[in-house]
């Protein structure tokens, strides 16, 4: 189980020495949904229990062409997953935001989000709280330096046009991957701002009142590194925060595990796993 300290989350046996990315627990946290990159190839592997027994990892689809798949979350009523693909996207653009439904260990036929958040820059990284706003990262594909979080507000059963989030969170820095509470009322999100720890740390901001967010707090060295920390997310039981970071921290692996064909924590990106008792450690820091 997971601590206060980060870890590793099953070495070998899904952080490896190929690269992960976003991964989620569905709801009962019966099956596990994880992204790998290996031999050049980018996966999406289901991880399933079915009777009580842990099945071998499979390869699912979301789309028939095996159109690109990254950037995903999974909406607080633990129904829909919202990502990023290049399926139907502009040359411009080269990706959209979509979601989908898992039911029975088959994804449902796709949606792609409409004009309110796509756009002709790259957006990514969509999470959503309960109400329906709908948070995620632009940056400009001519300009990768301007790189900013956006919303995408729910009023009256319809998306408003996604606006930029405020000067207390975007800085001329990166700021991208963000997640969104299911109650709305934190983001973390990561940036690669100077008075960080390395290429690119988490941050976390609380709702104030009128919608403005507090100042940002670095998520702290037990956390974040000297490599880049991303890809924030948290268990729909507000439990478990996952992450994931390129930093040098090889494992210990549990007796009788055998070692993984290339092992995790070697500077690939790994997978990491916290209880989310930091969260309420930093509300001592909003700014009120």
């Amino acid at each position: 189980s997971a601590s206060s300290a980060p870890a590793i989350f099953l070495p070998g046996k899904i952080s490896t020495g190929s690269n992960e990315g976003c991964s989620l627990f569905f709801s009962g946290a019966r099956s596990f949904l994880w992204r790998t990159s290996s031999d050049g190839s980018a996966l999406l592997l289901l991880l399933e229990d079915k009777d009580g027994r842990w099945q071998p990892p499979r390869r699912v689809h979301i789309f028939d062409d095996h159109a690109g798949v990254w950037d995903f979350t999974l909406a607080p009523d633990g129904d829909w997953i919202y990502f990023t693909s290049d399926k139907e996207a502009s040359k411009a653009a080269r990706n959209n935001l979509w979601r989908v439904r898992l039911e029975s260990g088959d994804f449902l036929t796709p949606e792609m989000l409409g004009l309110s958040v796509n756009s002709d820059w790259f957006d990514g990284y969509p999470s959503i709280t309960r109400e329906g706003d709908l948070y995620f990262f632009r940056r400009n594909p001519e300009e990768l330096a301007d790189c900013d979080l956006y919303v995408s507000y729910r009023a009256n059963d319809r998306s408003k046009a996604a606006v930029r989030l405020g000067a207390s969170v975007n800085t001329t820095s990166l700021e991208y991957d963000p997640f969104i509470a299911a109650d709305g009322s934190f983001l973390i999100f990561s940036s690669d701002r100077p008075e960080g720890d390395g290429e690119g740390d988490l941050y976390i901001s609380f709702l104030m009142e009128g919608k403005q967010w507090s100042e940002p707090v670095n998520l702290g060295p037990e956390i974040n590194s000297a490599a880049e920390e991303s890809r924030p997310s948290v268990t729909l039981d507000g439990q478990y925060f996952f992450f994931t970071s390129t930093r040098i921290n090889e494992p210990t692996l549990p007796p009788g595990t055998p070692p993984a064909r290339s092992m995790p924590g070697s500077g690939s990106r790994d997978i990491y796993w916290v209880t989310t008792d930091f969260v309420e450690n930093l509300k001592a820091h909003k700014t009120q």
